[in-house]
């Protein structure tokens, strides 16, 4: 009887095929992550830009706070971070702000001095799907 002293073809090319399987699993994985924490920062960078438009209508007077106003045309201006090596796959990213403003009450019928002034910020952008919408209220007195 001999005596097997090593691995045969067959053993090792199964291994490899086990290792391969593993490196591509983990391969996966890593593109995957990167993606993910791009489309991350993109939204962070929505929400940026849609803070600093909540904070520029609320430090207004809600008289101000008019569809096609000053204030209407100062929030919807577009924002572009050009040349931003942060964000994978693109070298600008650009957002899309749009503002909308109504008056509401929360009490049917609505006494005087109760009213708000409503203000919503939706900023999309050319590399994601969906959209960030932040909304706030002003009192009306």
């Amino acid at each position: 009887m001999r005596e097997s002293n090593g691995f045969t073809l067959l053993e090792v090319l199964i291994a490899l095929m086990i290792l391969a399987i593993g490196v591509l699993a983990v391969t996966t994985l890593q593109l995957n992550a990167t993606k993910n924490s791009a489309v991350g920062d993109v939204i962070a960078k929505a929400l940026t830009v849609a803070e600093t438009r909540i904070e520029l209508l609320r430090s207004s007077p809600p008289a101000n706070l008019v569809d096609g106003g000053t204030l209407d045309t100062q929030c919807q201006q577009s924002v572009v971070f050009a040349n931003d090596t942060s964000v994978t796959g693109a070298s600008n990213a650009s957002f899309t702000v749009d503002c909308a403003f109504s008056t509401v009450c929360e009490l049917s019928p609505c006494p005087p001095g109760i009213q708000t002034r409503q203000f919503i910020v939706t900023v999309s952008s050319n590399l994601l799907t969906n959209q960030v919408r932040l909304t706030g209220k002003v009192p009306l007195s």
